[in-house]
């Protein structure tokens, strides 16, 4: 997943996955946006779908995840 562009259900590119953090509720993505790194819970409710040969995942962030 890393290098692959993150993608809102609108269409609009919010940045792209430079790493993977684990962590004991979930694994985070470190997500490389324009304001700074977001981590993203990666779980079925944000991270909505995985296109690994097409480098996208896609996202339906809640309210001020992706705000800095």
């Amino acid at each position: 997943l890393v290098g692959a562009r993150v993608i809102d259900v609108g269409g609009r590119e919010r940045g792209e996955v430079v790493g993977i953090l684990p962590a004991p509720a979930q694994d985070l993505l470190r997500v490389a946006t324009p304001s700074g790194e977001r981590l993203v819970p990666l779980v079925a409710d944000i991270v909505v779908g995985v296109d690994v040969a097409g480098g996208r995942v896609t996202i339906d962030p809640p309210s001020g995840l992706l705000d800095g």
